[in-house]
């Protein structure tokens, strides 16, 4: 008897910042039926309603595309929602990562801005995304990194600014991906992260808590959100991978 492909299920969090308002999102989106799901992670840049409501509803069309479509069509579809072709630096504004799992596929990614994406497959954690920011850029041209971290807050790709071209792609075998915002990166380090896992790693909501609430015990300014995807089974490359689709 052949085993049956593995599927994904998903867990999602988010805390408030010491902000007014929570201007982070995520959503996710599954067909039952083919068991194709798709995970996003949104995060707001500003904080105000306009921005809140954005990123909830950027969160939910991209998943809700994604799932048919592929990442690319997911992400561009929340870019939509944002763009103004009459202004050169558009308001509101936000960053993602869209993830969407396809039965015995690999884990597609497509990202703007600094969402972070890792993979964990039980013994090593990857992080699988290259942070869109001007501190990522500064560290890249060998700049000192006291003098690269202080501009790690500053975002060269966003959403409402977004094009098939600046949205990055990637892919992982790992049966465990994380979707995080900076919230959660910036604060928690690998280690920590990994902690969490070995912990709450076959539970993806009680991981998704545990992460943002870790972040939150920092006493962090930014919202903390996480995503956790947890595939029930093992994943083989099969030579064709979707990614981007």
């Amino acid at each position: 008897m052949s085993t049956p492909p593995a599927k994904a299920i998903a867990g999602l969090a988010s805390r408030r910042g010491r902000r007014p308002l929570l201007c982070d999102a995520a959503s996710q989106f599954l067909f039952h039926n083919s068991g194709v799901l798709a995970v996003s992670v949104v995060d707001g840049i500003g904080n105000n309603e306009e921005v809140a409501t954005i990123a909830s509803l950027c969160a939910q069309a991209s998943v809700r595309l994604g799932a048919r479509k592929g990442v690319l069509p997911g992400v561009m579809t929340a870019a939509g929602l944002l763009e103004d072709s009459s202004d050169e630096m558009p308001t509101p504004d936000a960053v993602m990562a869209l993830a969407v799992c396809r039965p015995a596929q690999p884990t597609a990614i497509g990202y703007l801005g600094d969402v972070a994406a890792y993979g964990w497959s039980g013994q090593n954690l990857n992080l699988l995304t290259t942070a869109h920011t001007k501190g990522e850029r500064l560290r890249t041209a060998g700049a000192e990194e006291k003098f690269a971290t202080k501009r790690d807050h500053i975002v060269i790709t966003s959403l409402a600014r977004a094009t098939p071209t600046t949205v990055a792609l990637a892919e992982t075998l790992d049966e465990i991906v994380l979707l995080v915002s900076d919230g959660v990166h910036r604060t928690l380090s690998s280690q920590q992260i990994i902690t969490i896992l070995r912990k709450h790693g076959r539970d993806p909501s009680a991981c998704a808590n545990a992460l943002v609430d870790a972040a939150a015990a920092t006493g962090t300014r930014d919202d903390a959100t996480a995503a956790v995807i947890i595939h029930d089974g093992s994943i083989h490359r099969d030579g064709m991978t979707q990614l981007g689709r």
